[in-house]
């Protein structure tokens, strides 16, 4: 159902679309046909490091990320090769320039070159030379008047750059590829050159003050030698030397050991109390007994005295072997008196943290030992300091001028090995760009500006897309009653759907009866249910039918003229009344004279007339199966106002004659004839014209129509026939027969 909505929209908007479509259609094919083609040449640049660049990097053991580009640089790269002075040396190189705007009007509208002149612009002044900003910015007037334009772009997630250039010209598009490609080429060769030297200056400048410092530290040695007659280092002073180093790096392993164990004791620990142990018979701490802590001072003091031992003896000696084997038992105590804190029984262990207690009682010694050895260690370095110190002044002395000048010795061979490297590396330096695919002319259609297949069926996709939406569009801010779903909103009884007939503005005829049968049997089968139109007490059908619209010229007569011969045809007495005042013309359908009317008869009627009184009304008999009464000689839109009562007893004794009555009021908006003669008993048929009213039209239609029933409590049955429906060729004669009845 939505999609036949859809359709109905559309065929009901088709002119809006079509005429939107071919507006957007034949411009672009125009343009397509009438602007300048250009061309496109594009030319591909590689970004990479040089080799030498890569090289001194690894020389100088700098990371392997530097070896590659990420896509900060690939940005700054991009931004570079598209900045003025690089595209400025292009337009230099290659004397760039494009043909004015004015120009090119001038050259397809001739009649505007005095329109310029006039105006004082040089006519004559036809080319102008191309600038940075207009060869890299586009604008809707280089679409339609084209002229040299260039673009720099990333190809996807790679180092690849594509130059495109684009031109009316395709040997100058390729040639400002060319030229774009190879000036981006040689400014980053230039700015590669420049980066060495600006890095070989700051090299060379800290090459020199090493330089200067480590003269200056062998010219000290050698006064120092000159002065003092053949100095050279004592044996004794390097072993001491060498001692002291040695016990400076066992300090510092041993308070790395003592680190370790102290991570090693806690992580035990914590494992124990992991485990689940008795709290209450967890000790407070390993060290809860006067051996333990007696054992502690024994084992520093033995440490010591070992370490004093090995300044004199080597390892093999028996007072060395003696003192170790001393440390051996007493570490051995040290277990049996730990294994006592940490008693199984005492602490409810099982097998399964005997592992972890003897870790923790191995680490505990170690640690002990370890601290032992820090306290015994800084006393032999201190010894061995004083023994240097001790030494000859002059040795001393030596020695540091020696050092000294090592160190400034190192620096410079370090220092001018890079700046070899950099120099080198100078030398030898390109273009972290590389022409990998230079541009070459292009005259196919696939690089021909605009290619009109394909702007040719963008133009019918994007036309029929712009088609559509502009009658959707319509249709959506579209306030007017148009389908029978609109009727419907409205909460109206819709009895019949009328197609918009090609007949002559005045006449009647049986091809016409088919059509209103609709609304014949609509009305036959509301009668049936008779609460419909009847107010509570009442049980009578409805034999009164008040035909009125919102408007003029909604077709109104017509449908009665029309409605009134279909109820002929089915064997019913129907009398139809022209009751529209000034714009009365149903006596034109039937082709009658209207001298003798309504308006003639209604001062006669008076409320004691029967029915046998009728004799003498003016209704003309058996035209076209129809009783008619006309308007009269006098067509005044009051008539019903003046003579209301009197129209009343009237209809009263028509509605014993005939089966139906059928009478043609006034636009309600115009005249109060509808108003005034819709009551109880009475069927309102409102005659709406598609896509003509408003619905706020119609709305306000609906309340005159019911402005009587605020003031008793009858109810008047409004009903609608929705009239000049278009559906031709896409529901054809399908939708005459729609009805929606509540």
């Amino acid at each position: 159902m939505e999609f036949k909505r859809f359709l109905d929209i559309l065929w009901r908007r088709r002119w809006l679309a079509i005429v939107v479509f071919l507006v957007f259609f034949l411009t672009v094919t125009v343009l397509t046909f009438a602007i300048t083609p250009w061309y496109d040449s594009s030319a591909r640049v590689m970004l990479k490091k040089t080799i030498a660049a890569a090289s001194l990097n690894q020389s100088m053991g700098l990371s392997a990320d530097l070896l590659q580009f990420n896509d900060t640089e690939r940005a700054d790269y991009l931004a570079f090769s598209t900045i003025r002075p690089i595209v400025q040396v292009v337009i230099d190189d290659l004397r760039l320039s494009h043909e004015r705007v004015r120009y090119k009007v001038m050259k397809r509208l001739p009649f505007t070159r005095p329109i310029f002149n006039s105006f004082g612009v040089d006519v004559n002044d036809i080319r102008k030379d191309m600038t940075a900003e207009g060869l890299l910015e586009s604008s809707l007037v280089s679409l339609i008047f084209p002229r040299p334009h260039l673009t720099v772009k990333q190809h996807e997630d790679t180092n690849v750059y594509i130059v495109t250039a684009t031109s009316p010209d395709a040997q100058q598009a390729k040639d400002i590829a060319n030229a774009m490609a190879t000036a981006i080429k040689e400014a980053e060769r230039k700015r590669i050159l420049e980066s060495f030297e600006e890095a070989m200056e700051v090299m060379g400048t800290i090459t020199t003050e090493v330089k200067i410092a480590h003269l200056r530290n062998l010219r000290a040695i050698k006064e120092f030698q000159e002065k003092e007659t053949a100095i050279s280092i004592d044996t004794q002073v390097s072993a001491i030397i060498d001692n002291l180093a040695a016990w400076k790096k066992n300090l510092y392993n041993t308070r790395i050991a003592i680190l370790k164990s102290n991570a090693a004791i806690r992580r035990l620990q914590q494992q124990l109390k992991w485990e689940k142990l008795d709290k209450k018979s967890e000790p407070n701490s390993l060290v809860t007994t006067e051996m333990l802590s007696h054992f502690q001072q024994r084992l520093t003091a033995l440490a010591l005295t070992l370490a004093e031992t090995k300044t004199k003896y080597t390892n093999n000696h028996p007072s060395v072997i003696d003192i170790e084997n001393q440390i051996t038992q007493l570490k051995e105590l040290m277990r049996k008196e730990l294994e006592k804190v940490f008693d199984t029984d005492r602490l409810g262990m099982d097998s399964l943290y005997i592992d972890v207690r003897r870790k923790l009682v191995d680490q505990y010694i170690e640690l002990t030992l370890n601290e032992s050895h820090v306290a015994a260690y800084p006393d032999i370095i201190k010894k061995y300091e004083d023994e240097l110190k001790d030494m000859s002044g002059k040795n001393y002395t030596f020695n540091v001028l020696k050092l000294d000048a090592t160190a400034t010795d190192s620096v410079y061979k370090t220092l001018l090995q890079y700046q070899y490297q950099i120099g080198f590396a100078q030398k030898a330096a390109m273009s972290n760009f590389t022409v990998i695919e230079p541009a070459i002319v292009h005259t196919s259609s696939k690089h021909r500006h605009p290619y009109p297949p394909l702007n040719i069926a963008l133009a019918l996709v994007l036309g029929s897309v712009f088609g559509i939406a502009a009658a959707l569009m319509r249709q959506y801010m579209d306030d007017r009653v148009a389908t029978a779903e609109d009727v419907k909103g409205l909460g109206l009884a819709l009895i019949g759907i009328l197609p918009h007939f090609k007949v002559k503005k005045h006449g009647i005829g049986s091809d016409l009866v088919h059509p209103f049968m609709t609304i014949v049997n609509s009305i036959t089968y509301l009668n049936r249910n008779t609460a419909f139109f009847t107010a509570p007490g009442h049980s009578r059908p409805v034999k009164t039918i008040i035909i009125t619209s919102a408007l003029r010229k909604e077709g109104k007569s017509f449908i009665a003229s029309n409605l009134a011969k279909a109820m002929s045809a089915t064997d019913k007495k129907v009398l139809l009344i022209d009751a529209a005042g000034s714009s009365s013309s149903l006596h034109t359908y039937f082709n009658v004279p209207c001298e003798q009317g309504l308006s003639d008869y209604l001062p006669v009627v008076s409320d004691d007339m029967a029915v046998e009184d009728l004799t003498d009304t003016p209704v003309l008999a058996g035209i076209g199966g129809v009783d008619l009464l006309t308007a009269g000689s006098v067509a005044a839109d009051n008539t019903l106002a003046i003579n209301l009562d009197r129209f009343n007893r009237l209809i009263g004794l028509f509605e014993q004659i005939y089966d139906y009555v059928i009478v043609d009021t006034p636009a309600v908006l115009f005249a109060d004839g509808a108003m005034l003669l819709s009551e109880a008993g009475r069927m309102v048929l409102l005659v709406i014209e598609s896509e003509r009213c408003q619905r706020h039209i119609i709305e306000d239609v609906l309340v005159n129509l019911n402005l009587k029933n605020l003031k008793n409590t009858h109810a008047t049955s409004v009903v609608a026939v929705l009239n000049k429906y278009n559906v031709k060729s896409l529901y054809d004669k399908r939708y005459m027969t729609y009805r929606y009845l509540p």
